[in-house]
């Protein structure tokens, strides 16, 4: 019986990894990006940067098959990248939304991310007085509580998971040019000190430099 029982383990753990081998095969056969969308590394194209003002309301122009390129004091409404298969969503699609605040003493950052086979979370603390920092990160397989926001001044990105939890939200201000932000968070980090977080925040219109720039890189 327990040699039947080994033989059995031993088909499946070569099956497994006959299978894991395929998949492997398949995923590093997919083309990186499409290659008609962005320039070639190995052919670098001249790009000049130039103030245009209000930014357009899509990254991606479907229509065209193209991205806006430039420089834009003002958001981007949708920040969608150029339509995936599913393999290449699985594999390559990382979308990140991270914000900080600072006091006299302390920096906070935090960090929602999503990369479809996985989704983090991340919360930074550093004390100014004590030098000291605090660190708490967190991964759940398959993006699982995990969501990112396809807009840039709506609808929220979060993470929760047991001691972590992370909501960025955002929704459109008095003006045009203006944002509110709402975020929370809540975090247990490793020597037991806690943090609960609720910040009420809004932004306008930077004139005095680039808030989204957006510029060809090519494939790797």
């Amino acid at each position: 019986s327990t040699q039947s029982t080994w033989g059995f383990f031993e088909k499946m753990s070569c099956w497994l990894l006959a299978a894991l081998v395929l998949v492997a095969g398949v995923l590093l056969s997919l083309p990186p990006v499409q290659d008609a969308l962005l320039p070639d590394k190995e052919a670098p194209v001249l790009f000049e940067v130039a103030d245009t003002g209000d930014a357009p309301r899509d990254l991606y122009l479907s229509d065209e098959q193209k991205y806006n390129f430039g420089r834009w004091t003002s958001p981007i409404v949708r920040p969608v990248l150029h339509p995936l298969t599913v393999a290449q969503a699985l594999v390559q699609k990382k979308e990140w939304e991270f914000v900080a605040f600072s006091t006299s003493r302390y920096l906070i950052g935090l960090a929602v991310g999503q990369l479809s086979y996985a989704g983090t979370g991340f919360v930074y603390v550093f004390d100014a007085l004590t030098s000291k920092a605090l660190v708490h990160t967190s991964l759940l397989p398959l993006g699982l509580r995990t969501q990112v926001s396809n807009s840039s001044i709506d609808g929220c990105s979060s993470y929760s998971f047991m001691s972590l939890a992370i909501a960025i939200c955002r929704a459109p201000g008095a003006g045009p040019d203006d944002t509110r932000y709402q975020v929370t968070a809540s975090a247990v980090f490793p020597d037991s000190t806690s943090l609960s977080l609720n910040v009420h925040t809004s932004s306008r219109q930077n004139s005095g430099g680039a808030l989204v720039l957006s510029y060809p890189i090519g494939p790797k």
